[in-house]
């Protein structure tokens, strides 16, 4: 009878600790998926693409600009925890003289176009939680600020600056596959 009431005891012991283990396992895994996850703010952002998105497309994620009195090439969002640049095409290709020599400057796409989506974070953020695989971009140290390294990946067209292991800003621009669009 004693032998029988261990047996018991130790089956449910072994029962709890079975459950405690599938507990920890799933709070363990489901932590993971939400550290995974990209922000909010990011999934948006990305979903503004340079030289397809348009001012009207911004409008509709975002709002009006904070500086909307202002109608502008260029225009800021000011959120809670962030800052958001957006800088649109004229529509022109320019020609100017420099040393001589004519350089044309500009994208082939209609006026308001988005040529670049810059964020800035108001506290600096671990950029892991960006899930962006920066081993596969060009890393340079700012010079003369240590600790500071640019992060640049023309393929993708994102360039980041990272402080001390902290997300300065990012920015979207053209990536190489729209190279055919920039005037010549």
């Amino acid at each position: 009878m004693i032998r029988c009431k261990r047996n018991k005891i130790e089956r449910n012991a072994m029962k709890s600790i079975k459950k405690s283990v599938i507990i920890f396992v799933m709070v363990l895994f489901s932590t993971n998926i939400v550290y995974l996850k990209e922000p909010d703010w990011l999934v948006r952002i990305k979903s503004i693409k340079p030289l397809v998105s348009t001012r009207d497309d911004v409008i509709k994620m975002f709002g009006e600009p904070s500086d909307k009195d202002r109608i502008s090439y260029g225009e800021h969002y000011d959120f809670k925890d962030r800052r958001m640049e957006i800088i649109y095409e004229t529509g022109l290709c320019v020609t100017k003289i420099e040393d001589g020599i004519p350089k044309v400057y500009g994208w082939n796409v209609p006026e308001w176009t988005v040529i670049d989506v810059s964020f800035t974070p108001k506290k600096r953020i671990n950029p892991k939680k960006l899930n962006i695989n920066f081993d596969e971009f060009k890393k340079e140290e700012v010079w003369d600020v240590p600790g500071s390294f640019e992060y640049l990946n023309n393929e993708l067209g994102i360039y980041a600056n990272i402080y001390k292991g902290k997300l300065e800003t990012i920015s979207f621009y053209p990536a190489k596959k729209y190279d055919d669009l920039y005037c010549m």
